[in-house]
């Protein structure tokens, strides 16, 4: 067994994982292979019926870092998040999928930028990759407000970040977690990583971000092909969740910002097509997406694009066939 004995312990690095035996051991190789050794590796077993709970025992038993967390049943991932969170004695904290893995020098860049600024998280850069091809993708979304480099600023300085919905490629102070009480929320199934993001950022008194650094790799899957109806509506309530916090708490730029991002993931039908078709279901479901928009402010309006802003006037007014053509009509174009 390779034995470390750590002076202090600075980052706990959490993994959650259901039945993938497959992609596991690349992203626990990516861990244990960091050239930064003060840390440990939380992998919470989220109910796996293959041979994943046999790779992390054996991992278990060969470094002490690795510290298993087995759950009997299947939980789903807000509560296997939480379980890691309750266990990790790290200064920081960071999550890495079980599909994805880490470059060698991820938690040194990450870690000593933290110290430098005393900030409660880092933003790194995502390399978004393949897996079928093995080929990496030019771009991942977060490239668009992750951008360049910041230092020690906040959300209202910066409010692009409410665009952000992922909670991977950074660091997180664990005292700031526990003293603004956030944790995953479990009151729905899909999309905990929304809120988490959300609130991560809003509570942030200081944020730093170093994109130039690329030190989380991502795999990107087909978010189309794994939609389904639940998925949906709970992409949809942790949204309205959002929404609803930003205008009692946030500033006006906030607001409008927030209401903006809503306004065009509104407009956004693709997983809604997939799962409900362009017929009678969609016209069911569009409905529940108006408690979202009704309520835009006209300068937010103006600063949408053509098809966002006609869409949102259309389901505004109920007008569930125009607003159905004008995706249609977006989508043949995009085709």
């Amino acid at each position: 067994m390779m034995n470390f004995e750590p002076k202090r312990l600075s980052i706990s690095v959490i993994t959650i994982v259901k039945d993938n035996q497959d992609f596991l051991p690349r992203a626990v190789e990516s861990v244990l292979s960091q050239s930064f050794y003060d840390y440990e590796y939380i992998i919470v077993n989220d109910g796996s019926t293959d041979g994943t709970k046999d790779i992390i025992e054996n991992y278990e038993r060969i470094d002490n870092r690795v510290i298993a967390k087995h759950i009997s049943q299947n939980v789903g991932r807000a509560m296997a998040r939480n379980a890691g969170l309750e266990i990790a004695r790290g200064r920081y904290v960071l999550f890495l999928d079980s599909d994805d893995y880490l470059s060698s020098i991820a938690l040194d860049d990450l870690y000593r930028t933290a110290e430098h600024d005393d900030t409660d998280i880092v933003f790194a850069g995502i390399k978004a990759f393949n897996q079928s091809s093995r080929n990496m993708i030019k771009k991942h979304y977060t490239d668009q407000f992750i951008n360049h480099e910041r230092h020690k600023f906040c959300l209202d300085e910066y409010p692009e970040l409410v665009n952000n919905h992922t909670i991977i490629g950074r660091l997180y102070k664990n005292s700031f977690l526990k003293r603004r009480n956030i944790r995953f929320a479990d009151i729905r199934k899909n999309g905990e990583d929304i809120s988490f993001a959300f609130y991560t950022a809003f509570y942030a008194e200081c944020i730093t971000m170093i994109p130039q650094k690329k030190l989380y790799y991502y795999n990107m899957g087909n978010f189309l092909s794994t939609a389904n109806e639940l998925k949906i509506y709970d992409a949809r309530d942790n949204i309205i969740e959002t929404l609803v916090f930003t205008r009692k708490n946030g500033s006006k730029d906030l607001v409008r910002k927030v209401e903006k991002k809503v306004a065009i993931y509104v407009g956004d039908l693709r997983r809604a097509m997939v799962v409900f078709g362009l017929g009678a279901k969609l016209k069911e479901f569009l409905p529940t997406l108006v408690p979202l928009i009704e309520d835009i402010s006209e300068d937010v309006l103006s600063t949408l694009s053509h098809y966002n802003k006609n869409f949102v006037m259309a389901l505004v007014k109920r007008d569930l066939e125009t607003a159905i053509s004008l995706f249609k009509h977006k989508i043949r174009n995009e085709s």
